[in-house]
């Protein structure tokens, strides 16, 4: 939506008792009408904006990479991490990666009321590859204890907190932005980076 849309639906959330920021509630959130507690993802779209963008940008960018590659780059990213080293400071580059990311498969369903979007898990999380990659080799960091986990004991909370605890000495901004969102990520080009070297 243009600024002017996005500042009105900003407004229209906040009459109706629900809170327009993109963070994440904490663990203990109870919203008074189960919100956050239902198996539907909340956003600040126009019905109309929310399916266009779901059918242009995921689904048919999806089905496109699994019919041309053969590749499932759908996800569901939970948490950033947004950092800048010393010598970003002069460029005042500041970068925002994904930190876990869960596989899913966006699919349309045609109902009574339209066309209805579900979003599916795949596999199992795992922390974003190209970060990990990017931490140990240039900031020499021994990431494969906090990288390993599986789905039925990740505590989320507790892996913020690890990762942000390892702000390095060159880092000038290093922070965790709680934070979800659905979309395309072709991350398989480092994993192939990595059989080639194993």
């Amino acid at each position: 939506p243009t600024s002017n849309q996005h500042r009105d639906l900003v407004n229209h959330a906040k009459i109706h008792g629900i809170d327009p920021s993109t963070a994440l509630p904490s663990p203990d959130y109870k919203a008074p009408d189960n919100r956050h507690e239902d198996f539907k993802l909340q956003t600040l779209l126009l019905p109309s904006t929310l399916e266009s963008r779901l059918r242009q940008k995921i689904f048919n960018r999806q089905r496109m990479f699994e019919e041309e590659r053969g590749l499932q780059v759908t996800y569901l990213v939970v948490g950033y991490l947004e950092w800048m080293a010393q010598e970003d400071i002069a460029e005042g580059k500041t970068y925002k990666s994904p930190l876990l990311l869960v596989p899913v498969r966006l699919q349309g369903e045609k109902t009574k009321e339209g066309l209805q979007y579900i979003v599916s898990k795949r596999s199992e999380i795992e922390f974003n590859p190209v970060l990990k990659h990017k931490l140990e080799q240039d900031f020499g960091f021994d990431l494969k204890e906090i990288a390993s986990f599986e789905d039925a004991d990740l505590i989320v909370d507790s892996f913020f907190r690890k990762i942000e605890n390892l702000k390095p000495r060159r880092m000038k901004t290093w922070k965790i932005k709680c934070e979800a969102t659905l979309g395309i990520f072709p991350f398989q080009g480092i994993e192939l980076h990595h059989d080639l070297r194993a």
